[in-house]
């Protein structure tokens, strides 16, 4: 009787190489995940503040500068490192950051200078027509401001709601016989007023205030032929006040400081020259 060898079938339960598969096209290898490319994002997350106040700018830059060190460090792994992906995104919220801050911030200053000359267009119109009522009412926010319809109404109204005394308080007269003031309500359209500088302007989230310098000419006065065109400097200090409804409704509105109306001189830079008792 013939001896019969048996042979392996090719794929059957025997071929135990037929279970045996290939590391390098199924078996996955794990990556680390470089720590830089994580501090970039989340120090890129932070930057966010920077649309709150420009400080948070500093965060920006070390965010970028987080992500490039995680482009160096998978660079140099040679496909060991991971987290790619997270530093692109880290790189593109800071850079968005680091430009959208600033950029913010020079509009929301645009804005804020012209609502002041606005408001400020406001108050030279009252002067000149010699509405210093008007004017006296422009140093508080809109909902604070009574219905004035005399000098006196405002005499009265000052000393009694504001100073809580039944007696004339005499910053409240002097204030209504200011000399720049009348001088203005006289000139009426003879003087011509324009913008000449902003030494100061503080935005902060207690206090919005700019100090507005404008210079106003004197046309000369046809009835004399000797009269010369003159002009005197005058600053203006605008405040952006905020307030609440009783129904928690938010207000804004604008006011002007009453302390000193009085024709500034400048030096040889042309910068206004402040009295002594203002530095």
């Amino acid at each position: 009787m013939a001896n019969k060898t048996l042979e392996k079938t090719s794929g059957s339960i025997f071929d135990a190489p037929a279970f045996q598969t290939t590391q390098s096209n199924d078996v996955i290898e794990s990556k680390g995940i470089t720590v830089w490319a994580v501090a970039a994002l989340v120090v890129a997350a932070l930057s966010l503040l920077a649309f709150v106040h420009l400080a948070f700018l500093a965060l920006s830059v070390i965010a970028i500068l987080f992500s490039l060190v995680a482009f160096l460090t998978i660079w140099k792994g040679g496909g060991e490192v991971a987290g790619k992906r997270l530093a692109i995104v880290a790189l593109a919220l800071a850079t968005l950051t680091a430009i959208g801050g600033p950029v913010r911030r020079v509009v929301y200053r645009i804005a804020f200078e012209r609502q002041a000359a606005e408001f400020c267009e406001v108050w030279f119109d009252a002067a000149k027509r010699g509405d210093v009522c008007q004017i006296r009412q422009m140093t508080q926010p809109h909902w604070r401001r009574a219905t004035i319809a005399t000098h006196k109404d405002e005499v009265d109204y000052f000393v009694r709601d504001k100073m809580g005394d039944e007696e004339p308080h005499y910053k409240t007269h002097a204030f209504l016989a200011n000399s720049t003031l009348l001088t203005l309500a006289k000139l009426g359209d003879r003087a011509k007023h324009s913008f000449y500088c902003a030494p100061s302007t503080w935005l902060t989230s207690s206090i919005e205030t700019t100090e507005r310098i404008y210079a106003v000419t004197v046309e000369p006065d046809p009835a004399k032929p000797d009269d010369k065109k003159q002009t005197f400097f005058l600053s203006i200090v605008c405040t952006r006040d905020y307030g609440k409804t009783e129904e928690g409704e938010r207000l804004v509105g604008w006011k002007t400081n009453d302390a000193d109306l009085e024709p500034l001189k400048l030096d040889k830079t042309g910068a206004p020259i402040y009295r002594q008792e203002d530095m």
